[in-house]
């Protein structure tokens, strides 16, 4: 009994960080490429919604990786890239508080149960400190 314990111990990380690989991966996805701190690109995976105009992408909060970059790549006037639907480009990037709920409600609309299961295995049911990032061609 102790073995199986143990044992449910350890898979316990890889079956939780599993289960939200596999359901973020559900529906519309586009690849963000930002620069980190040496110059490398880094690739994300995000949900994405239009509204308004424009492409959105939504951080769980400011200390989300992908957002620092993005952030930093902007600030310092480098290009970051995104492909959706196998078209890669460089958007005009611009975070957008206002619109956090707009975006929130889109996603959830969007992406349903899978939106559900993210936010309570991220532990951001409501996702109020998320972030609408406006992405413009």
């Amino acid at each position: 009994m102790l073995k199986k314990i143990l044992l449910l111990v350890v898979l316990a990380p890889f079956i939780y960080f599993g289960l939200i690989m596999l359901v973020s991966e559900s529906g519309e996805v586009v690849v963000l490429e930002s620069q980190d701190n040496q110059g490398e690109l880094q690739s994300t995976r995000l949900w994405v919604v239009d509204h308004d105009g424009s492409m959105w992408l939504r951080a769980g909060d400011d200390e989300s990786g992908w957002y620092q970059r993005l952030i930093r790549n902007v600030e310092a006037d480098q290009a970051v890239y995104v492909t959706r639907n196998g078209e890669r480009f460089s958007p005009s990037v611009v975070s957008d508080p206002s619109q956090a709920a707009a975006v929130n409600g889109l996603m959830a609309n969007k992406y349903g149960v899978s939106n559900d299961a993210i936010s309570f295995l991220m532990g951001n049911d409501g996702r109020q400190d998320a972030i609408a990032v406006r992405l413009s061609r």
